[in-house]
Order: structure tokens, then sequence, then C-alpha cells
């Protein structure tokens, strides 16, 4: 597994109390999309549209409500979010940041820390200890002033994070940042520091999450010999996958949501050897000697290039048929 990385940071959207749309920046399939919110007043409810989550919120005394809202943005989605607030009051800033290689077979933000807020620079936040390796620890900081221009983040593990910092001068002005850091092996992070290049923007808050890496594998081989009555290999996204079971086959499949390499091998007295996908671009199953059945499918194979092949046969001995998907 690797980590999560970036894909790209918003810009802010501000109003002296109106409802704010957020614009968010480049994004693509599974990606996962947070907004963090700072409204100058605590007497506001946000509704989101369909799909978004809220994953923390908290209150400045009576001064600033912060938000931080995430989901999965999959392919067609709207690139343009509402901000509905339940009034018109309170200075409002809001931006959003887009990152890859997440889990996407289940809540991507597997750890959310205690969401506070602070009079104080630097600005620290109450660490997490992330639930799995290869983590991204992300520190989500509104600040209710435009007074700096940057911000450096600092834990124990990750030590160092690369920070993100936008501020606008509507109202009373204000600024919201984003700073995310690569764990390798799954850790406490330690409180995280938020540090302002200037002075506490009047009051901040916040909070730190941890996002679960994807399963993705560049090179993937299994070997199953002699008298094998299973073989399987799932995987959620990979480039580069061998199946091989040979001697009394019963069961060899092999079973991928997205792949670019794939191979398939079942030889000797097989039963059954099923190479199954949705998208993919290169696919090879091999099926011989005592084939019962021997089964290739696809949804969406592309081009001229892209070949399907299948072999249905008996026990009496295999039978081959082969066609092109042009």
């Amino acid at each position: 597994m690797a980590a999560p990385t970036l894909h790209a940071f918003g810009a802010i959207a501000a109003s002296t109390g109106a409802d704010v749309t957020v614009t968010l920046p480049t994004v693509s399939n599974n990606d996962i999309t947070l907004i963090g919110v700072v409204v100058r007043d605590v007497n506001d409810t946000i509704t989101m549209p369909a799909g978004w989550s809220q994953i923390a919120t908290v209150d400045r005394g009576t001064s600033a409500r912060y938000w931080l809202f995430g989901r999965r943005w999959l392919t067609g989605d709207p690139t343009t979010v509402l901000i509905d607030k339940s009034t018109t009051t309170g200075d409002t800033y809001a931006i959003g940041i887009s990152y890859s290689g997440c889990i996407t077979t289940e809540t991507a933000w597997e750890v959310v820390g205690t969401p506070s807020t602070t009079t104080s620079d630097p600005s620290v936040f109450t660490g997490i200890t992330p639930l799995t390796d290869d983590s991204l620890i992300v520190c989500f900081c509104g600040g209710e002033d435009n007074n700096n221009a940057s911000i450096i983040t600092t834990g124990t593990d990750p030590a160092g994070y690369t920070e993100h910092y936008d501020e606008a001068i509507a109202g009373t002005d204000g600024c919201v940042t984003f700073s995310e850091g690569a764990q390798t092996t799954k850790a406490a992070t330690g409180n995280v520091s938020v540090n302002w290049n200037v002075a506490i923007p009047v009051g901040a808050g916040g909070v730190v999450i941890a996002l679960k890496p994807g399963a993705t594998t560049t090179n993937q081989t299994m070997t199953a010999t002699a008298s094998v009555v299973t073989a399987t290999m799932t995987r959620i996204n990979t480039f580069a996958r061998t199946l091989t079971a040979t001697a009394s086959v019963v069961t060899a499949t092999m079973a991928q949501a997205i792949v670019f390499g794939r191979t398939l091998t079942a030889t000797a007295s097989v039963v059954t050897a099923t190479l199954t996908t949705v998208t993919t671009f290169g696919r090879t199953l091999t099926a011989t000697a005592s084939v019962v059945t021997a089964t290739l499918s696809a949804v969406f194979t592309p081009g001229s290039a892209f070949r399907r092949m299948g072999l249905w046969g008996h026990s009496d001995g295999p039978m081959g048929k082969h066609h092109d998907d042009l």
C-alpha cells in the first residue's frame, strides 16, 4: 500500500452571512474531498447536498463555529457545493481540498480526533492514533482573521506536514487551512501544532483525522499446485497480476474491478477456471486438460488491441472458441 496523496487545494469562498458556493479543486473518481467551514457566530446549522457527511464541528464560545465535511467524489458528481446556512448572519468562509489513493470500499476517514478551539499561537490540536499503516494524517484549521500568509504544521509522526492556506477579506476577515503528512507505520501522531506565521487570527478551531489508504499493488502473483481445490485472487486495483493453478484444479478464480494486465492459467483436470473484470486492458485465461468450464468475461474491453479469450469444454477433452472484441 501507499499513503493517500494530495490531489488539489481549492480557493476560498466567503460572504458576510449569505450562503456560499464552494468550487471544488481538481478532483478525480474516488477522490476524498473535504470542505472546511468557518462562520463567525454560533447560531447557524448547515445543510449540505446529498452525499456529504459532517465529520466534525466545534464552537469557540459564542464567537465562531467550525465544521469539517467530507465525501467520496465519483465521476459525474457536481464540482460546486452549496453551503446552505440556516441564517443570513455571521461572516462565512469555506474551502475544499481533494485527496487521491484512499480506500474505496469503506469510509475513508478511519479515525477522527477531538475537535477543539484556541486563542493561542501555535494552535495545538489533539493527536490521534491511526488504525492502518500508510495513513495520511490531515489537520483542518480555520481562523477568524486574515492577518497571516502561511502556517507551519508539525507533530510527532509525521514530524512535518505540507500546508495549504487561503484567506478572505469579507466581513471582518477569515482564513481556512489544511495540512497533511503521511505515516509509514501506524503510530500516535502526537498533538498537531499549527504555527501562524504572524499571530493567532483572533481565534482558531479544527480537528485531526486519518485517511485510510486504498488496497493498491503494482505486481501480484499467486501460484497453487498439486491437488488444488480452490485458488482465488481478488484485488480492488492493480496493474500486473498472475494466478497459476495446476494439477487437479477444482476452481481457479481471478476477480478485479480495474486492472491493466492479468493472466489466469489452470491446467490438468480443470473443473472451473474463471477470470472476471469490469474494466481491463489486457487479459488472458488459459485452461487445458479435461476442462469442464473456463470463463473469461468483461463488461468493458475497449479497442481492437484488447482481446477476450474463452474456453468451454467437456470432461472428455477441451473444446475452444476464440473471438476478438473490436
